[in-house]
Order: C-alpha cells, then sequence, then structure tokens
C-alpha cells in the first residue's frame, strides 16, 4: 500500500541492506538545502573549535564578533546562518549575523544589548 507524505506519494519497491529503492512520485531534488559547513566552538578564554564540518577555523574580531573560515567555498554568498549561544542566567541573548562571503561568515554574540563572549557558540550554514 502507497504511504502519502504531504500529498507526494511514494511507493517502496525493495530494501535491501541498506538501500531503499523507491518508485512512484518522489519530491524533487532542486529545492533541497543543505548544510555546507557548521561548528561548535568556545567562544570565551581559550577560543577552540570543539566540532566542525568544512570549518578551517575561527577568529575572535573583537568582544563577541567571531569569523568563521570555510575549507571548501560556498556557492555564493547568499546562504542561510543558524547560530545560537549558552545561555546567560536573567539576560536576553541572541547571535546574529554580521557578513556573508563564500569563503567566511562572520556573526555576533549580543547579550543585554552588547557584544559579549559566549562560553559556547553553534553555526550552521544552509545552502
Amino acid at each position: 500500500m502507497p504511504t502519502t507524505i504531504t500529498g507526494t506519494t511514494i511507493v517502496t519497491t525493495s530494501i535491501t541492506g541498506s538501500t531503499l529503492n523507491l518508485t512512484g512520485n518522489q519530491p524533487s531534488t532542486s529545492n533541497t538545502f543543505v548544510v555546507k559547513a557548521y561548528a561548535t566552538f568556545n567562544g570565551g578564554g581559550g577560543l577552540s573549535i570543539l566540532e566542525s564540518k568544512n570549518v578551517s577555523s575561527v577568529t575572535r574580531g573583537a568582544t563577541g564578533f567571531y569569523t568563521i573560515n570555510f575549507i571548501t567555498p560556498l556557492s555564493g554568498s547568499n546562504y542561510a546562518v543558524l547560530a545560537n549561544s549558552n545561555y546567560y542566567g536573567g539576560y536576553d541573548t541572541w547571535v546574529q549575523w554580521s557578513s556573508t562571503s563564500p569563503t567566511s561568515a562572520s556573526i555576533a554574540v549580543v547579550r543585554a544589548g552588547a557584544l559579549n563572549d559566549a562560553s559556547r557558540i553553534s553555526v550552521a550554514f544552509v545552502q
């Protein structure tokens, strides 16, 4: 029996090991977006990358301001920047992107209306 997922019918024809073969109407891949790079790093004293993909380095330009450099450039400057930082008790904290290019992106960590370092920051770049 076919399974309907958001209006798209996918019919399973066979599963062999970890391979799933599909027939029927499959979603278009022309609108597929992929995480091209990501990093989790310590932003406070002792800047270090904890986990990453396609990130060569992270530099701290000033308090709360970081540039993430990519190993393989992205295909353009128009990509999504998803970011967060650890919670500071009693204050609203947010991360905003400052600039993007195919080879790097800059973000700012803001707490209580001012740039601040965060002990842990995570960013992902989707294109």
